[in-house]
């Protein structure tokens, strides 16, 4: 009796599992409808968020707690009771409901154990979800001063945050290139690389094509082992990347040639980011000391900025310096203790698919930050997924 009674709950808890599996895999090839904005409520994506949350909610009630689960609830708290001393409430409030929706993102993946084929499977939707935001690129974007950006009434992103959608398929195409398998789904995955190259280049984003690169470098530098073999191999790719970006670069139109020569990024300061973070840090050492501490509450920069006579500022194009001035010392020293959890869980895997994308993401919020960045949130996601996996399996997915 007790017998039959734990075979059944066992496949009650396959089965629930099975559902939440399908469900987040659902959520994450639907990023493109990040660019879907519904106005004041946020992007379409926010919505099918509820599916998996709805899922883990009904079907179980165990959670599986961890250092980098812990840290994001924490830093979640902070941004929440933020709005408090926030000179923007509102703005807080609206932020502090995307780092709310996340956590619960996080605290649904973490009330199952997966198998090697779930992760599998979670994964290759994050790759569809480039695949996918490829294809809404070639459907919606339209060429501005002479850069790709999709501008197509609700359906908008900023070409740099865009970039970031791409780190998912760009790792993946790379690492299948790399492994063994058929020559024909080598050369499918460099047609799939060179497209999201093409699509990066020809958005302008200079941080972008940098942080794909980081993700690509990072897993060339980590694959294998140290065999003369395998530096080769490592050398050979890491040479037709570049060729393969000298290529496209070639028939880009001359303006956006020129945004990637050395010379354009010295003389524009980073396009004005340099003098951006100057004045960011100018500003930070006059706060008072509660401030110091505790910052001006989260999503605040601006209006910040704003009260001081930086009309021209629309943000602070890096991550740790907005969130040092929004949150202080303490808020920035949780989101690097939080950063590093997930990274470590990451490096950990002996897939280094997702710390590559982890690395690529963080690259490019150096340029561009952003705390609630649908990309970020889903790499971060796949970590703690992979965090859960069951005992026994492999941490291999390819």
């Amino acid at each position: 009796m007790t017998s039959d009674l734990l075979t059944k709950n066992k496949i009650g808890e396959s089965s629930a599992k099975n559902l939440y599996v399908l469900c987040l895999c659902l959520y994450l090839m639907c990023l493109p409808l990040g660019i879907l904005s519904l106005g004041s409520v946020g992007s379409a994506l926010r919505f099918v968020a509820l599916l998996p949350v709805g899922a883990a909610l009904l079907f179980s009630r165990k959670v599986y707690f961890s250092a980098p689960l812990v840290l994001q609830t924490l830093f979640t708290g902070l941004c929440f009771i933020s709005a408090i001393w926030s000179i923007n409430s509102e703005a807080s409030l609206s932020r502090t409901l995307s780092y709310v929706l996340l956590l619960l993102l996080l605290i649904s993946a973490s009330m199952f154990k997966y198998t090697s084929k779930d992760i599998s499977y979670i994964k290759m939707a994050l790759v569809w979800s480039s695949r996918l935001t490829a294809i809404a690129v070639f459907a919606f974007a339209d060429l501005y001063q002479g850069r790709l950006i999709i501008r197509e009434d609700s359906f908008t992103e900023d070409p740099n945050y865009l970039c970031a959608y791409f780190a998912f398929g760009a790792v993946f195409a790379l690492s299948v290139i790399l492994s063994k398998g058929s020559i024909f789904k080598k050369l499918f995955c460099l047609a799939e690389l060179c497209v999201y190259l093409y699509i990066v280049l020809a958005s302008g984003s200079r941080g972008g094509l940098i942080a794909i690169l980081a993700g690509l470098f990072v897993y060339v530098l980590f694959f294998g082992n140290l065999s003369r073999a395998n530096i080769l191999k490592k050398i050979c790719i890491v040479l037709a990347i570049l060729l393969i970006l000298a290529l496209i670069i070639g028939a880009l139109p001359e303006n956006i040639r020129n945004r990637f020569t050395i010379e354009d990024v010295v003389s524009s300061g980073g396009t004005g980011r340099l003098d951006i973070w100057h004045k960011y840090l100018k500003e930070f050492k006059d706060f008072t000391f509660v401030r110091l501490l505790l910052g001006y509450g989260t999503a605040s920069s601006l209006s910040l900025f704003e009260n001081l006579g930086y009309i021209d500022i629309k943000g602070a194009h890096n991550i740790l310096i907005e969130t040092l001035v929004e949150l202080g010392f303490v808020g920035l020293v949780l989101y690097c203790i939080s950063i590093f959890a997930f990274s470590k869980k990451a490096f950990n895997q002996t897939d280094k698919f997702a710390f590559s994308v982890f690395f690529s993401i963080f690259v490019l919020n150096m340029s561009i930050a952003s705390n609630a960045f649908k990309p970020y949130f889903h790499i971060i996601l796949f970590i703690l997924v992979c965090s859960n996996l069951m005992q026994g399996e492999s941490h291999e997915q390819n």
